[in-house]
């Protein structure tokens, strides 16, 4: 069921984190984190889908970090969203241009975060 699409957000986080519970490791691995960010965004709850985000993008940029999520690029630029919409444009700006620096082969996710970036005004 594509629970935000219909926009049953709760159902969509509830979802959510009993995939947390039944299995925890996915949340630093899988789009976990950007799907609840997605959803706790919907629901107003901004600064969670924030601090969801930027404790995934920290924790796969750790230089401890094996093996960063192949989620990273999507991560960074939805945090860039977040943090555009709360008004930090040199915020986001930031998170785009280190997605184009640093994930030049994430096609679909760099041709989203150059229109932030116009819209931005950079």
């Amino acid at each position: 069921y594509n629970y935000t699409e219909r926009r049953l957000y709760k159902e969509a986080l509830k979802r959510l984190e009993d995939w947390e519970w039944q299995i925890p490791e996915d949340k630093l691995t899988s789009e976990y984190s950007i799907m609840r960010a997605r959803v706790l965004f919907r629901l107003g709850r901004k600064k969670a889908a924030e601090h969801e985000l930027a404790d995934f993008v920290a924790a796969n940029s750790s230089k401890d970090c094996p093996s960063p999520s192949n989620h990273l690029p999507e991560a960074l630029y939805a945090l860039a969203v977040v943090r555009a919409d709360r008004g930090d444009a040199d915020g986001a700006r930031s998170l785009l241009e280190r997605l184009l620096r640093e994930h030049p082969d994430a096609e679909e996710t760099l041709k989203k975060a150059r229109k932030l970036i116009e819209r931005l005004g950079g």
